[in-house]
């Protein structure tokens, strides 16, 4: 995730930050403040600091799963988590200037926002989060107490809704969370927090239940008979210290036998396992002699990017320091990754061998991921039409350009330039009147040619701002050039 702070505020929500500990470090000293942990991967918890250093005194919020993770393994006191279950409504309010433009205003009303987290199929306890914005009489029901908690809001309460992806997969399952799919249905989605992890066309990937059983039966036949049996094969898993576990629960649904990881994965799938049906807890074993499925860190059988290198050295030194004294006459490593399809060089090398004094070594890529594809991330924006997307990962100013383009013609335009057009015509409430009465009162001007409307200064302004050419030409030309009149009439047309 991009340390930028756009990529850690939601909308217009002040005292609320999203995976903000680098970017806004110095607010985790305001109580007022909330900090919204989405998922428990370092890129996401940078600038947390471990072992009860962190004193807040602001509150972290987080899934069920997120929160034991923090406290069993960050060390983060248990009085600084707020746990929330997935679905669940719980709220965050702040204190706004009523003209903001005042500074010595003394005057300020009580906003409030509806919280939820939803399942991001990504990682373990990993949540979408939805912030839908009370308007001004709900929140003032909610500053007097006459609220019910815990209770969503219908639409017609909520003025704009801003949504979180933090990191995750989509799924079609992602369109029926309840309080998202009304926020869409009423045209509620203000900014979509996107993961933009693959976010160029080239990364396409199987779906994701596809790829498990892939690579899940790939497992199986390796080790079919050879499980707790020494001088056979040894299956080593590449996974991220959270992460990739739906790989690892299929598996050992399917072969028999303990599954080996060092002491700190044994803790981490510990906390992870309230989130699947099967228990990984039973199946982990302390002794890797006893195991022929090992779970490794990721990077330890060779570098993804930019192209693939196996490095079987590190794979051999692991298994005679590790594994057996009677080390097993083929290693078979496992590394499911999103950069396995992402070049024809990877695809090429997905399966490489070698022999290191007698042992047979071999790495195989598979094209796994728990982020979004390209086409599951257009998908995501067409359901949500969002007035604006903003890209969480990106490396530069350029790209973030790049890739918000990508997604433009999925936002609603028409919504995004009212909104942006509402503050700045004076009384335009009214405008559509109004603009009218003046365009009456204009000496009148004749009508311009297509050829002049070609460099006229205000066909440039329309197409600037997503209109398409032959309708911003008809209305300028209804309109004789006014700009504003135009926009007015693409707007409400």
């Amino acid at each position: 995730m991009n340390r930028a702070k756009r990529c850690h505020r939601m909308g217009n929500i002040h005292h609320l930050y999203v995976d903000a500990f680098r970017a806004f470090q110095e607010e985790t000293e305001d109580e007022r403040n909330t900090f919204i942990l989405t998922h428990y991967h370092s890129d996401h918890y940078t600038g947390l600091p471990r072992n009860n250093v962190y004193k807040g005194p602001a509150k972290i919020h987080c899934t069920p799963i997120t929160a034991q993770l923090l406290v069993e393994v960050h060390g983060i006191s248990s009085e600084l988590v707020c746990s929330h279950k997935l679905g669940e409504v719980w709220y965050h309010s702040w204190e706004e200037k009523e003209d903001e433009h005042v500074i010595a205003s003394a005057s300020s009303r009580i906003c409030v926002a509806e919280m939820v987290f939803y399942c991001a199929n990504h990682c373990p306890g990993a949540a979408l989060t939805l912030a839908r914005i009370m308007k001004d009489d709900a929140a003032l029901q909610f500053a007097n107490g006459n609220f019910k908690s815990s209770v969503a809001l219908s639409a017609k309460s909520i003025s704009s809704v801003h949504v979180h992806c933090g990191d995750f997969r989509f799924n079609e399952g992602m369109k029926e969370y309840a309080l998202l799919k009304e926020s869409v249905n009423n045209c509620l989605v203000d900014n979509l927090y996107l993961d933009t992890t693959y976010s160029s066309p080239k990364h396409i990937f199987c779906p994701q239940e596809e790829a498990v059983n892939t690579i899940a039966s790939q497992i199986e036949a390796f080790l079919t008979n050879t499980l707790g049996q020494r001088g056979k094969t040894l299956v080593l898993l590449s996974c991220y210290s959270i992460g990739k576990e739906k790989l690892l629960v299929e598996a050992c649904r399917r072969v028999r036998g303990n599954i080996y990881a060092n002491e700190q994965k044994r803790k981490l799938l510990k906390c992870t396992d309230p989130q699947f049906d099967f228990s990984l807890a039973d199946r982990l074993t302390t002794d890797p002699k006893t195991s022929a499925l090992h779970v490794v860190p990721m990077g330890l059988a060779g570098k993804m990017f930019p192209f693939f290198v196996p490095n079987f050295e590190s794979i051999y030194k692991y298994v005679v320091t590790i594994a057996y004294e009677d080390p097993p006459n083929r290693v078979v490593a496992i590394i499911p990754t999103g950069f396995a399809d992402a070049s024809s060089y990877n695809r090429k090398h997905s399966m490489e061998s070698k022999t290191v004094n007698g042992m047979r070594i071999e790495t195989r890529t598979y094209p796994y991921s728990e982020h979004s594809s390209y086409s599951e991330l257009l998908s995501f924006v067409e359901f949500c039409k969002p007035m604006h997307v903003v890209p969480t990962v990106f490396s530069s100013d350029k790209e973030y350009a790049a890739i918000e383009k990508r997604f433009h013609k999925f936002t609603d335009k028409k919504r995004a330039l009212r909104a942006f057009f509402e503050p700045r015509v004076g009384v335009c409430r009214k405008s559509t009147k109004m603009l009218c009465n003046v365009e009456k009162k204009r000496k009148p001007q004749p009508a311009i040619k297509d050829d002049q409307l070609i460099v006229y200064e205000g066909l440039n302004q329309l197409l600037s701002m997503g209109f398409s050419r032959d309708a911003s030409i008809s209305c300028l030309r209804r309109c004789n050039g006014h700009v504003h009149s135009a926009i007015e009439m693409l707007l409400t047309s």
